[in-house]
């Protein structure tokens, strides 16, 4: 359970990092042998570099399906970030309509 939790957790950290920096999350060559698999999969690396913890959870220590790296998973927490931002734009302008008026 833990585990799972720290590996989502890094997962979520990398995507907000290569948002926030508006880069590319994929590569052209994601395989094992390559030496530059894409942005995303290069800071997660970074992160077991700088952590322990993580190093034992992620990327090839996790199983198939619970890595969190694929596309997919990568859409979905973008799209959850997305809705927040949306709302958050929404409460704004609803607060300056209000106090304009």
């Amino acid at each position: 359970m833990l585990d799972n939790r720290l590996r989502l957790t890094t997962t979520i950290e990398g995507i907000r990092s290569l948002t926030n920096q508006a880069l590319a999350f994929r590569g052209y060559d994601e395989s094992i042998g390559s030496s530059n698999q894409g942005n995303f999969i290069e800071i997660i690396k970074c992160f077991t570099r700088m952590n322990m913890e993580v190093e034992k959870v992620v990327l090839d220590k996790a199983s198939q399906n619970a890595q969190y790296i694929s596309n997919d998973i990568q859409k979905q927490i973008l799209h959850i970030f997305a809705t927040k931002v949306r709302k958050i734009i929404c409460r704004e302008l609803d607060e300056q309509i209000l106090y304009s008026c």
